[in-house]
């Protein structure tokens, strides 16, 4: 997500889009579009009003065009020929970036182009595009689902670059790559109300997420059962009673996934979230795996057992996030499970608002607490957690540096004191 610094809020932004060149992703809403944008660019720290240009090649029929329209799309221009749509384009950028000009304040001027240039054709795409850029305009490009990492648009043309279904869905992608039999359905919680539950946890941590399901089981669920995932959009990929056999399946499966979505030049990280267990004291290629992926600018988000040991977490090499099992199936906070309570505290939000915790209490002293552990996930999760010792409290006995804010650990009788003189 973007830092404080990279935050424009009240940003301007001009969609020009080609609809012959990006379509309505098969099954997705038009209708939802709009604020999908919104909230695409509020996730990279654009707090922005948006308009949208649309272009196409005439074939429309009128009730797609109304049903545009009623999405607060304008039809600009409609050409048969590609060449005469692009220039139209770029002239109309050229023109609004005039008319739209970056003032010395914060707030940013955006084009975000839903287009393709001309393959080995002399356009001016790459030209204008660099020229806004340096004139302090911002252009964001769209580029296809399978475009391969080394045709993406250079910095020098686009600050930000998205995947087409990417951006229509509003958010980050997530793939969850489920083993049913390490982690069958909490007794008691209802299956239909899981995915919904995962976008939520996701959201809490900053991923507006579109989240996608692949199961993996023993093949030993009824028919009945079988249907009942399949409902709550789980598909089911591999089935096999050896354990191992699942597993490399799987870590398989991500590995391709993975090659298939890199991420791109925006924030918009491509997840996989893993709910399935290593097999302990096991040859297997789950850690290895898990950090290649990390190391190579995906997130990797990983589910253990409700009793799972503080020990045996997962390494932030492994993971970015870790949940327990039954806490991610309610749609809560990855950390709630260190404080044992259910109330969700939201991370801070992408203005540049900090959310400061001051903690005027003791530790228990050798007491098997969670009080450490809780100042660094809250730390961890861009919160400010500022600590009070009392007057007498030595050096070596002050809380660790990733416990605290560095340097806001306080004497608090004698600062206090000082506040109120």
């Amino acid at each position: 997500m973007s830092s404080d610094s990279d935050l424009f809020v009240g940003a301007t932004t001009r969609v020009f889009w080609d609809l012959d060149d990006f379509p309505v992703p098969p099954g997705k809403p038009l209708e939802s579009f709009p604020k999908n944008i919104e909230d695409a660019l509020e996730i990279e720290g654009y707090l922005s009003d948006v308009s949208i240009y649309a272009y196409d090649s005439g074939k429309l029929p009128y009730k797609a065009i109304c049903h545009f329209r009623m999405a607060e799309i304008l039809f600009v221009q409609q050409s048969e020929r590609k060449i005469t749509r692009l220039n139209s384009m770029l002239l109309d950028m050229i023109d609004w970036a005039h008319e739209n000009p970056p003032t010395l304040s914060s707030q940013k001027v955006n084009l975000l182009v839903i287009a393709k240039d001309i393959p080995d054709g002399d356009t001016e795409f790459v030209s204008v595009c660099e020229r806004l850029q340096q004139r302090n305009f911002n252009v964001f490009v769209v580029v296809p689902d399978d475009c391969p990492q080394e045709e993406l648009p250079l910095p020098s043309t686009a600050s930000l670059v998205w995947r087409w279904t990417n951006l229509f869905d509003g958010g980050a992608t997530t793939r969850v790559f489920w083993d049913v039999d390490d982690f069958p359905v909490p007794p008691g919680k209802s299956l239909d109300s899981f995915p919904k539950n995962i976008k939520d946890a996701l959201e809490i941590e900053g991923y507006l997420s579109d989240v996608s399901f692949f199961g993996y089981d023993a093949g030993k669920l009824s028919y009945k059962a079988m249907c009942h995932y399949r409902g709550a959009q789980v598909l089911f990929v591999h089935q096999s009673e050896k354990k191992c056999t699942r597993l490399n399946s799987m870590l398989l499966d991500m590995i391709d996934w993975a090659y298939q979505n890199p991420p791109t030049r925006s924030s918009q990280k491509v997840n996989l979230l893993v709910i399935a267990k290593d097999i302990p004291d096991g040859d297997t290629e789950f850690v290895s795996v898990c950090e290649r992926l990390q190391q190579r600018n995906y997130n990797v988000f990983v589910v253990v057992p409700d009793d799972c040991p503080q020990e045996e977490l997962p390494l932030p090499s492994t993971a970015s996030l870790v949940w327990r099992w039954t806490n991610l199936f309610d749609g809560v906070s990855y950390w709630t499970w260190l404080t044992g309570h259910t109330k969700i505290l939201r991370a801070p939000s992408l203005s540049s608002q900090q959310v400061n915790l001051l903690v005027i209490a003791k530790d228990i002293p050798e007491g098997d607490t969670e009080f450490v552990n809780v100042c660094k996930a809250l730390q961890g999760r861009n919160f400010n957690v500022f600590v009070a010792v009392p007057d007498d409290c030595p050096p070596e006995e002050l809380p660790p540096p990733e416990a605290v804010q560095e340097n806001n650990t306080r004497n608090y009788n004698k600062d206090f004191r000082e506040r109120a003189i």
